[in-house]
């Protein structure tokens, strides 16, 4: 009897000592996961879901019989800004320079004080994390924007948010390049001065033609006065 009430008692101290709280703890937990703060859980995870996108496939482009392009999809960028991303200390020191950039260069139309603290305000409440700086820009001024103050950190110590999209559409016209402009430059003046050098030769070949031939030094038959004057 003493071996089986000891063995009894050990069972009993396994389950009501260690069992019985950790489920109990587990309960606790799950209450207050699922009821108590479920609703704060939901929209954190509603507001850093991964959002689906279709995405189109690249189109290639379209050649003349001569193998000349006449077609391809010109690239375009949507830009945003996730004002939660960068650090509290990159944040405090680039956010005034970040604001002054988007007022004289992008062109916003609020100041630059009001831009800050526009910037502070969301980041404070931490719900709009794609604030839209730009759209449909081109590669060039894509390259401008990443060396804004604090987007040059990148995506996720800077907060820049890049989507590329491409369009459908002609080849641009392209312009010459410095040395084609050289050439045909030198070109054009080497055939002006051709055709005034034929001009000139000309005109002086067929002066000499219709003078010669009257000149009194040039004819013997011609006489002259004491004076060297034709007769």
């Amino acid at each position: 009897m003493e071996i089986r009430n000891e063995v009894l008692f050990r069972m009993y101290f396994l389950l009501f000592g260690l069992v019985l709280p950790f489920a109990c703890l587990v309960a606790f937990k799950t209450y207050s996961v699922a009821i108590k703060d479920g609703q704060k859980w939901r929209d954190l995870g509603a507001s850093q879901n991964i959002k689906l996108k279709n995405l189109e496939a690249h189109r290639g482009n379209i050649l003349s019989s001569d193998g000349s392009l006449l077609a391809t999809s010109i690239p375009y960028f949507d830009v945003y800004f996730d004002p939660v991303a960068p650090k509290d200390l990159d944040f405090n020191e680039k956010i005034d320079s970040l604001a002054f950039v988007l007022h004289h260069s992008l062109g916003w139309k609020k100041s630059a004080s009001q831009i800050s603290k526009q910037l502070k305000n969301l980041r404070k409440s931490g719900k709009n994390r794609r604030l839209p700086i730009k759209k449909k820009i081109a590669y060039t001024e894509l390259n401008k924007i990443k060396n804004f103050p604090l987007f040059h950190y990148g995506q996720f110590k800077g907060g820049l948010i890049i989507e590329q999209s491409s369009k459908r559409g002609p080849l641009p016209k392209q312009k010459k390049t410095h040395v084609f402009r050289l050439v045909n430059k030198y070109l054009l003046c080497l055939l002006f001065l051709q055709v005034f050098i034929c001009i000139v030769g000309g005109a002086v070949s067929g002066f000499f033609s219709q003078t010669d031939s009257n000149r009194w030094y040039l004819n013997p038959l011609r006489s002259t006065s004491l004076f060297g004057s034709p007769v």
